[in-house]
């Protein structure tokens, strides 16, 4: 048995249940085009699949992608594979969230002429190396897609996300860089 539509957030976006029961938030273009409750879901057509731990994160998914273009929350997806990829660790699932909120922001920003600046810029890339260039391939992903073009500064604060939601660190009494 697949899943079934419990609530059509927007054309692509619906709310419905895993098998254990759990509200999950199923992403895809056009997915929830024309359906209602009850509807099968089109497995072919789920790009992402986020499960939320609660009421107030499940809100906070629903808040946020009704709110991000789905070509920035996919673009998000992509960074977050490379990250996975390039840096060889889980990362936790609160990450999508996360990120998909401070690119989205920084792309607004952008629009408007305001950018950060990060005052750790240098420590940022002498010690979380890795993930800085985990940050510096986000922007030139970014650029290669919608054509913006977002300041160095950015992949300080993309490395300084990623390094907060890595759920099994080695030291976890360690604290980021950036805090």
């Amino acid at each position: 048995m697949g899943m079934k539509v419990e609530k059509v957030i927007n054309n692509n976006l619906v709310k419905s249940f895993n098998s254990k029961g759990q509200e999950i938030l199923v992403m895809g273009c056009g997915l929830g085009f024309k359906k209602k409750p009850g509807d099968s879901i089109d497995e072919a057509m789920v790009e992402k699949v986020f499960t939320a731990q609660d009421a107030v994160q499940s809100n906070r998914l629903v808040q946020m992608l009704e709110k991000v273009p789905l070509e920035r929350i996919q673009l998000t997806n992509e960074i977050i594979s490379f990250a996975k990829t390039s840096l060889g660790k889980k990362l936790n699932e609160n990450l999508y969230l996360t990120l998909t909120d401070h690119i989205s922001f920084a792309l607004d920003r952008a629009n408007e002429g305001m950018m950060l600046r990060n005052g750790l810029l240098w420590e940022i890339k002498r010690f979380y190396n890795h993930e800085y260039l985990v940050g510096k391939e986000a922007l030139s992903m970014i650029h290669k897609r919608l054509g913006v073009e977002l300041p160095e500064d950015e992949a300080c604060f993309c490395t300084r996300i990623l390094s907060i939601w890595w759920p099994l660190r080695r030291n976890p009494g360690r604290r980021s860089a950036c805090s």
